[in-house]
């Protein structure tokens, strides 16, 4: 899952190729929902059809680079796919580059090259290459504004409008190395952004997955509102009951809000899971229930330390990392080893970007 990924499924008024075609459309709503809930096989014999009807329209490498992208997280950890990724993305550029060379106001070609530049900036960040992915989003910032002004004319738009609207002004605040940077792009509303998001949630077409999944994942990264975050996800995992992102997601609203029993089954999947990303977050859930539900210090610390010798790039799972630094640290705690604590404390502050642990490994490490 991108931030910018779906953009060019919109279906344009002007300009447009693929999607005038209600066959292509419908093969594109059946191979995303096939590879939305994880049947990636399925997903790719349906772009199949369309890269042999349109093969020079940029359609089915922007479908198979995100569906990649998503089927080996972290897909840079595995060489073959990470090849094939790269591929499909740089074809996509390319592609959409042609159609732009030939009319500069194809709606469609613009609208591939947004979503291409956005999983490239992805990307970058995700190889900690900051300074490059602004330079990105800069370069697709035009297009963006495009997109800006067509909300009232497709619901689809607010996705991209709604994230930008909120991330423009959350994004520096994560990361202040690029605040400087940010007088090249407008003002953001984060609140309008939210609500941007939620409205295409429920209205759109082809991105209210998405807007549905980024809303949550804002409740509960940066607003600490997992109430909240438990709306959209439950609505998720019904439609999509294979999709372990969503599962993981919900598990983790669950035990947060305190609803261990509801939690259990999901945490128990994801640690039987195959990969690492997902099973270290459910060992990370398995530590918080004995933790906070069964008062079982002992139990929770093996769940933990157990979580944090899985070896996966730390860019994708730093925040379930703190969380389970965090638990070290309230253990240790407990166990008056303040100088323990402390050190636990010191390393869950340097890597959550959740606000909600950030700010109870602060406050816990003031008060040591």
């Amino acid at each position: 899952m991108r931030l910018i990924i779906f953009i060019f499924l919109v279906s344009f008024k002007l300009n447009s190729q693929i999607l005038k075609d209600p066959i292509a459309k419908t093969w594109i709503l059946e191979g995303l929902n096939k590879s939305y809930n994880f049947q990636f096989a399925e997903a790719e014999e349906i772009y199949n059809k369309i890269k042999a009807k349109y093969p020079t329209n940029p359609a089915y490498s922007t479908l198979m680079q995100m569906m990649l992208y998503t089927q080996y997280a972290p897909v840079k950890d595995n060489s073959k796919a990470k090849l094939q990724y790269l591929s499909h993305l740089n074809k996509a550029v390319e592609l959409s580059e042609k159609m732009i060379d030939k009319n500069e106001n194809d709606t469609e070609g613009i609208f591939f090259m947004l979503s291409s530049l956005g999983s490239l900036a992805a990307w970058q960040a995700d190889n900690d290459e900051i300074m490059k992915a602004v330079n990105t989003a800069r370069k697709s910032f035009s297009f963006m504004k495009k997109g800006m002004k067509l909300t009232n004319v497709q619901s689809d738009f607010l996705f991209t409008t709604g994230l930008y609207n909120y991330y423009i002004e959350q994004y520096p605040e994560d990361h202040p190395i690029v605040k400087p940077f940010m007088i090249f792009f407008s003002d953001g509303n984060k609140k309008l952004g939210l609500q941007q998001m939620e409205n295409c949630s429920n209205r759109a077409i082809f991105t209210h997955v998405e807007a549905a999944y980024y809303s949550a994942y804002i409740y509960l990264k940066n607003e600490s509102r997992s109430d909240k975050a438990l709306v959209f996800i439950n609505n998720l995992t019904e439609k999509y009951p294979n999709n372990l992102l969503f599962e993981t997601r919900k598990a983790e609203c669950l035990v947060n809000l305190g609803k261990y029993e509801t939690a259990k089954p999901l945490v128990e999947n994801l640690m039987k899971t195959q990969g690492k990303i997902y099973p270290l977050a459910g060992l990370v859930f398995q530590g918080i229930i004995e933790e906070k539900q069964s008062k079982n210090d002992i139990q929770a610390a093996i769940f933990y330390k157990k979580a944090l010798k899985i070896p996966v790039d730390v860019r994708f799972t730093q925040d379930y990392i703190a969380i389970a630094y965090l638990g070290l640290g309230r253990i240790a705690l407990r166990e008056k080893n303040k100088k323990l604590a402390k050190q636990y404390f010191e390393k869950s502050i340097e890597l959550s970007e959740y606000q909600s642990t950030d700010n109870e490994a602060k406050r816990l490490l003031k008060n040591i």
